[in-house]
């Protein structure tokens, strides 16, 4: 047993042995005799070049640049050993860095714009913005374009980029520009109202720069001007404007909230008026439209609180929601014959208002546009009209009658709501209908008509009172005369109504 162990112990310290000889072989192998030393240099004689024939070879651009012209007298003037003489130039002056003046030149050159610049910024034919500084303005009819032009803006604090910002009229909820940081960080403007958030705390971060290449456009006869673009001078300075008869639309926000604006000539090729064109101008005092205008959208004059009478042209057949609602001191409302595609509310709001014409070939009136007109009193509404909609004279609390023209056949919910000075109310012949309102609203159609004395119905079939019956019950109390035929069949279906037969009052 033993001897089995020391044999066991003589192959292990061999094999042990053997490993230890190959590791070190490999740590430092031998060299090889044939391998050339490195530290022996070998002269190496070049090769023999053959002889060339001198053949002359055309230049690819004979013609030589001023500018390599300029370059070879400089290289006249360098020193033989190669260098140049410190900057200096030929007659020994002061030193110039050429390089900073060659790109000096560049950037004059790019930014010479030839032609009379105008402050207006343009888009394919739509007068898109307004840079100046002139309140009293003149449209240009045509434009060329002449370049860019590297702007840069430097802001001094977080309050200077943000009231920058404001006034540049763009989406504020999503701006999206880049500012370079005095610390060289890049700040990209999202949202305006995180501009205090963001940057007032922040050491480093004014002056602040803004680099944006902006395009020039000069007087020209290039391109032809027809529209006023979106929101292009919107919340700007503005007291008069005069539009030039190449103008067809002026679209949505073009002069809004202009507040200074006291005098619009419009052009006589005018077309379309967009959503909110005028909005919030509450300077101005008249408008004079053209006969060529179709189209006004919604809230086009809303706001325009100085607003007075004016006349609406035959020619528009479209009066968009609340286009003329919060005028306060109109006083006259008219409706052309035309203007048949009306939204809810025109004229809504209208406080000052106190006579209302409608001549409109429309079959369906659309509900509220004459709503809290407080001050309405004459309404003269137009033979043809077969459905007065909802809430039309909602507020009106001045108005004491009115006459339902003889065509209407159907009366919608809430009509006369709260007209408290409204005393009777006379319904035509063919009217077969007084819509049934939502649930939701449990008024009527006369409710909170405190003056109401009586209410004449000429229907020669029986027409359902539950809306009036909704009123009588909430309090508002009325006399109602029927047909002598059908007083009956109304006692027996409304017996809490206070019915009585036409021939009474007549």
């Amino acid at each position: 047993m033993k001897k089995k162990w020391i044999v066991c112990g003589v192959i292990a310290l061999l094999l042990i042995t053997s490993i230890f000889i190959i590791l070190i072989c490999w740590a430092n192998p031998v060299s090889n005799p044939n391998k050339e030393d490195p530290s022996i240099e070998i002269p190496v004689e070049p090769p023999e070049t053959p002889d060339i024939p001198n053949i002359p070879v055309e230049p690819t651009n004979p013609e030589v640049p001023e500018e390599n012209e300029k370059d070879d007298e400089k290289n006249d003037n360098t020193d033989n050993d190669g260098d140049t003489d410190s900057g200096e130039d030929a007659n020994g002056g002061e030193d110039v860095d050429n390089e900073q003046d060659t790109d000096d030149n560049q950037d004059e050159e790019e930014n010479v714009i030839v032609g009379v610049e105008i402050p207006f910024t343009f888009k394919e034919g739509v007068l898109t913005g307004y840079k100046g500084d002139e309140t009293e303005i003149t449209l240009p009819t045509s434009y060329r374009f002449a370049g860019t032009r590297t702007v840069k803006t430097v802001f001094e604090s977080a309050d200077e980029l943000y009231n920058w910002c404001l006034n540049q009229r763009r989406d504020y909820w999503n701006f999206r520009i880049t500012i370079k940081l005095a610390n060289g960080e890049d700040y990209v403007v999202r949202d305006i109202f995180f501009i205090y958030h963001e940057l007032s705390e922040m050491s480093g971060a004014f002056p602040a720069t803004y680099v944006e290449e902006v395009e020039v456009f000069v007087e020209g006869d290039d391109i032809q001007v027809t529209t006023i673009g979106e929101n292009a001078f919107s919340g700007s300075q503005l007291t008069k404007v005069v539009i030039p008869d190449c103008i067809t639309e002026i679209e949505s926000g073009a002069f809004n909230y202009c507040v200074n604006l006291t005098d619009v000539e419009f052009s006589n090729n005018l077309v379309k008026i967009g959503d909110y064109a005028f909005s919030g101008c509450s300077n101005l005092t008249e408008i004079n439209l053209p006969n060529s205008l179709v189209e006004i959208g919604q809230s086009g004059f809303q706001h325009c609180t100085s607003l007075q009478d004016f006349i609406l042209p035959d020619s528009v057949t479209t009066l968009g929601y609340l286009a003329f609602a919060d005028c306060t001191s109109l006083e006259n409302a008219y409706l052309p014959k035309n203007a048949v595609n009306l939204g809810y509310c025109i004229f809504e709001r209208c406080s000052g208002l106190r006579t209302a014409r409608v001549e409109s070939n429309v079959e369906v009136l659309a509900g509220e546009i004459f709503a809290f007109c407080v001050n309405l009193t004459d309404v003269e509404l137009p033979e043809g009209i077969t459905k007065i909609e909802f809430c039309m004279f909602y507020g009106c609390t001045s108005l004491r009658s009115i006459k339902i023209p003889e065509s209407v056949v159907e009366l919608d919910e809430r009509i006369f709501y709260e007209c408290t000075s409204l005393v009777e109310l006379d319904l035509p012949e063919n009217l077969t209908t007084i819509i049934i309102s939502d649930p939701y609203y449990q008024c009527g159609l006369v409710y909170g008509c405190s003056s109401l004395e009586r209410i004449i119905i000429r229907s020669k079939t029986q027409v359902d009172l539950t809306e009036l019956y909704k009123s009588y019950k909430k309090g508002t109390y009325f006399e109602i005369y029927v047909p002598d035929d059908l007083l009956e069949q109304y006692q027996i279906q409304y017996p809490e109504l206070d019915l009585h037969a036409i021939s009474e009052h007549e």
